[in-house]
């Protein structure tokens, strides 16, 4: 992707709070402010509706400048599709109400003006959730209220927890036993691994590498979510890395995050999986002779 389109795509993300924060700022003023003295009011919300205009056009052009970067799959792009088409759509309603706001009071065009105001708050709410999921997976805006309905479903439970205070969860799920929990004497304990194994000779990606990194990272960086703009389900894409740099670079493990990060120090904030269990020993060195042999990422199993 050329630079400047990448530069440009970059931009989206701090530029698209701004239209957003001035267009609500316009729906406070005109459904609230009441006791502004009419003109006043008005020439507030042009001023406001024109310069959310242009930063909504601005906002929209670079979301489709990062979008020629990415490669979204499966449910990821069915999400893109609608975040794309709400924002383009949410783009036009601002400026057509930028538009609207400069005709007289007496008209159509002034009678359609609020409704299409509050229709363009709802639309800006629909375009950053859909944004949301496609930053931060499936769900981020309601994750809250179902890790709260977790939450009452363990204190019902709580019978059936360990008498150490913490529920027993060494089912290799999301959460180590002792993730966060602290003993009787107020230390945290360490974070647990997940059991050591053999360590081949000629780690096989398929066999040893491919497992290890759908059961440890691509719930984080995959198709439906990418943190740090990093995927790990396909070869072109952890070749590409993420905004932190390179992640993988065939023969020197010590410049792939994929591997520095998961030897980190348990710890240490930077360390691969944050939550959950760490990798094996014997995995963490598993890792690092396939990056120093090659890093060898068949395409016909990336496809």
């Amino acid at each position: 992707m050329p630079l400047p389109v990448a530069l440009l795509g970059r931009l989206h993300f701090p530029l698209l709070h701004f239209p957003i924060a001035l267009l609500f700022a316009v729906v406070v003023v005109e459904l609230f402010g009441s006791r502004l003295e009419a003109t006043a009011r008005r020439h507030f919300a042009t001023t406001l509706l024109s310069v959310s205009a242009v930063a909504a056009v601005l906002t929209a052009i670079s979301g489709l400048a990062y979008a020629q970067g990415e490669d979204f799959d499966g449910a990821a792009a069915n999400t893109f599709a609608l975040h794309r088409a709400v924002g383009l759509g949410t783009a036009a309603l601002v400026v057509a109400l930028a538009a609207l706001r400069r005709s007289p009071d007496d008209g159509a065009a002034a009678r359609a003006y609020r409704p299409l105001l509050v229709v363009g708050a709802l639309a800006v709410t629909v375009t950053g959730h859909f944004g949301g999921e496609l930053v931060h997976g499936e769900g981020f805006l309601t994750r809250p209220l179902r890790a709260g309905q977790r939450a009452g479903e363990h204190d019902v439970e709580a019978p059936a927890a360990r008498p150490g205070g913490g529920a027993d969860h060494d089912d290799g799920g999301p959460r180590a036993a002792s993730d966060g929990d602290e003993g009787s004497s107020g230390v945290a304990e360490a974070r647990a691994r997940f059991p050591e194994g053999p360590i081949p000779e000629r780690p096989d990606y398929a066999m040893h590498i491919k497992p290890l990194f759908e059961r440890s990272c691509v719930k984080c960086h995959g198709p439906e979510k990418r943190k740090s703009g990093l995927r790990l389900d396909q070869k072109r894409f952890a070749l590409k890395g993420g905004e932190s740099g390179p992640a993988l670079l065939p023969g020197e493990p010590a410049k792939s995050l994929v591997f520095t990060s998961c030897a980190a120090p348990p710890d240490d904030e930077e360390v691969m999986p944050p939550k959950g269990k760490l990798l094996a020993l014997s995995e963490i060195e598993t890792l690092k002779r396939w990056i120093e042999q090659g890093a060898v990422w068949p395409d016909d199993t990336t496809k």
